[in-house]
C-alpha cells in the first residue's frame, strides 16, 4: 500500500506540474522601450584611443585575448573607463565570483552616468532574479531576459517542469557573447562570465578565445546589439520577476551581495602571445592592435521563435568551402553530420589540408555530443582530418598552457583560421544545435598576423594539451601523445572501462536532432 500510495502522490505532482504548466505563458502586450547603440565619439576616453584615420578606411583594430586572466582584465578596463554607454550581452552570467565582479562594475559605471544595458539568456538565470532585479533598479540600467521561462524561476527543475508545453520553445537559447564599451571597444569570442573561463575555479577552467575589437567592425557588432536589444524575444526583467522590495532596498540588497568582494585581478607580466595587458597598455597609451578588413554575422533573434533564418555556420561553411590550402578549427563538440562531411570530402577532393582541435570523452561536459562526434570520427580520420582531442591531465601538466589552467582544463574556444589569412571567432560550436536551435554569432577578420597568432595558439594547444587521433593499418584508433608515436594508447584517454562502455551503448540510441 505504502508503494501504491507514493505513486498516487508521483502520479498527482507531475499532473499537477502539467496543469501549471498550461498556465505558464509569457505576457502579452509587454512594453520594450527601443533604444540604439551610442555612436562613437572621441570626446570619451575610449573613443579617443581609435583612430579615426584607420576607422574611415573601413579597418578594424585587434588584438587577440587566449589568457583567461588577461581576457577577463580586458572586461574590466572596458567597465572601468566606459563614460557613456555599455552594452553587454551573455548566454551565461554565473552567480559566482567572476559574475558578481562584472555587475558590480555595471552598477558602478551606471552610477558614473554610463548607460548600461545588459541581454542574458534565460537559461541558466535560475536564482538570481533578485541580483538581476538590484542592478536594475538602478538608474541608467536595463536588464532585459531572452526567450525567458515564465515560471518556477528559483530552480531548473521546477522552470522546465512548468514549461513541459512549451519546450520547444525553452529549448532554443541566445549563444551570443560580446561586451561593447561607449561604441569604441568590444570583446567578442567564445567566453560567457564565470569562474571557470577566468582562472578563478579550482576545478575546471576552459580553454577559450576572445578578441578585442575597435575601429568600423564595432558599428556592426552595435546593430547586431540592437537587433537582440528591441527584439520579441527579449523581455525586460521586470515583466518576468517581481520583488516585494522598493527600489532603494533593492539596490542596498544587490551593493551588499555583488559589492561587498570585488578584487583586481593579478596578472603575470605577458600572456601566452607575450602580449601586456591591456590595463597596462592602456597606463602606458600603446594599444599595438593588429589593423585589417573584418565583418561581423550573427543569427537573427527571431530563430528563437522558430522563423527560418540564414544561420552563421552556413555563412562560416561558405567560406570555409573558399579554402585552397588549410583549414584548422578549434570546437569544443563536433558534430559534423552529413553536410559538414559533404565538405570535408569535398576539400579533400581538393588537396585542402584540415586540422581539428575538439575535446577527448575525458574532456567534454556534454556526452551527448561525443557520442555524436564518436559517429563520424573515423569517417573524418579516413578523409585525411588531422583530429586533436583535448585531455584534461595534459594541459594541467603543461607549463606553457599554465597561461590557461592549473585546474582541470576543457576546450571552449570556437575558431578558424583559413588558408592563414581569414580567422574566424565567434561563439559557434560546429554541432547541429547551434545551425537549429541556439542563436549565434562571429566575427570574421582578414589578416595573416592574427592568422599566425591563432596558429600559435593552436599549436600550444596541440603540443601540450591534446591527443593526435589516428588510425593504425587494421583500421583501430589510437592516441598519441607526441607527433613521434612514440606513446600510443589504445582506448579513449583518462577514461574508465564503465564510461567507455556506456558511450559505445548510447551511440546508436541517440537521434542526431537531439545533439
Amino acid at each position: 500500500m505504502r508503494r501504491l500510495h507514493r505513486a498516487c502522490v508521483r502520479l498527482a505532482l507531475a499532473c499537477a506540474a502539467l496543469l501549471l504548466s498550461a498556465c505558464a505563458v509569457l505576457p502579452h502586450s509587454v512594453e520594450r522601450a527601443p533604444s540604439k547603440a551610442a555612436v562613437l565619439t572621441s570626446s570619451t576616453q575610449l573613443g579617443a584611443l581609435v583612430p579615426a584615420s584607420e576607422t574611415r578606411e573601413g579597418l578594424s583594430g585587434f588584438r587577440l585575448l587566449p589568457s583567461p586572466d588577461f581576457a577577463f582584465d580586458a572586461r574590466v578596463q572596458l567597465l572601468t573607463r566606459a563614460q557613456q554607454s555599455l552594452d553587454v550581452q551573455y548566454y551565461e552570467i554565473a552567480d559566482d565570483q567572476s559574475g558578481r565582479n562584472v555587475l558590480c562594475r555595471l552598477r558602478d559605471a551606471a552610477r558614473r552616468g554610463v548607460r548600461v544595458r545588459l541581454l542574458i539568456d534565460d537559461l541558466h538565470t535560475s536564482g538570481e532574479d533578485a541580483l538581476l532585479l538590484g542592478l536594475a533598479a538602478e538608474p541608467n540600467v536595463e536588464v532585459r531576459l531572452f526567450n525567458p521561462f515564465p515560471a518556477g524561476r528559483d530552480g531548473m527543475s521546477s522552470r522546465l517542469l512548468l514549461s513541459l508545453l512549451d519546450v520547444r520553445r525553452v529549448n532554443r537559447r541566445m549563444h551570443n557573447k560580446m561586451m561593447i564599451a561607449d561604441g569604441a571597444f568590444a570583446v567578442v569570442g567564445g567566453r560567457n562570465i564565470g569562474d571557470e573561463y577566468f582562472l578563478r575555479s579550482a576545478a575546471t577552467t576552459f580553454l577559450d578565445l576572445d578578441v578585442l575589437a575597435s575601429g568600423a567592425l564595432v558599428p556592426q557588432l552595435s546593430d547586431i546589439f540592437d537587433r537582440y536589444w528591441n527584439g520579441d524575444p527579449s523581455y525586460p526583467i521586470e515583466a518576468i520577476a517581481s520583488s516585494p522590495l522598493t527600489l532603494e532596498e533593492r539596490r542596498q540588497w544587490f551593493g551588499e551581495q555583488a559589492c561587498s568582494a570585488v578584487a583586481e585581478p593579478v596578472l603575470p607580466s605577458a600572456d601566452i602571445l607575450d602580449h601586456r595587458s591591456l590595463g597596462e597598455d592602456l597606463r602606458q597609451g600603446t594599444l599595438g592592435l593588429v589593423w585589417g578588413q573584418a565583418y561581423a554575422i550573427a543569427d537573427d533573434p527571431d530563430k528563437a521563435l522558430g522563423h527560418r533564418v540564414d544561420t552563421v555556420r552556413h555563412r562560416v561553411r561558405e567560406v570555409i568551402l573558399r579554402a585552397t590550402q588549410e583549414v584548422v578549427v578549434t570546437t569544443p563538440y563536433l558534430v559534423p553530420g552529413p553536410e559538414g562531411m559533404e565538405t570535408l570530402r569535398g576539400m579533400h577532393e581538393r588537396g585542402v589540408g584540415v586540422e581539428i582541435i575538439t575535446n577527448s570523452l575525458a574532456a567534454i561536459d556534454e556526452p551527448f555530443a561525443f557520442v555524436g562526434y564518436l559517429r563520424y570520427r573515423t569517417d573524418m580520420l579516413q578523409l585525411g582530418a588531422e583530429i586533436y582531442e583535448v585531455a584534461p591531465s595534459r594541459v594541467t601538466q603543461s607549463h606553457r598552457l599554465r597561461h590557461f589552467a592549473d585546474s582541470s582544463g576543457r576546450l571552449h574556444a570556437k575558431a578558424a583560421v583559413i588558408d592563414r589569412k581569414t580567422v574566424f571567432i565567434g561563439s559557434m560550436n560546429m554541432d547541429p544545435r547551434s545551425e537549429t536551435q541556439n542563436t549565434e554569432m562571429a566575427i570574421l577578420i582578414e589578416s595573416p598576423q592574427i592568422a599566425r597568432q591563432m596558429l600559435e595558439v593552436f599549436d600550444h594547444v596541440k603540443r601540450d594539451g591534446a591527443y593526435r587521433v589516428r588510425l593504425r593499418d587494421d583500421g583501430a584508433t589510437e592516441w598519441l601523445s607526441d607527433r613521434q608515436g612514440s606513446d600510443a594508447l589504445g582506448e579513449e584517454p583518462e577514461t574508465s572501462l564503465w564510461n567507455r562502455f556506456l558511450l559505445r551503448l548510447l551511440q546508436p540510441l541517440v537521434p542526431e536532432e537531439l545533439l
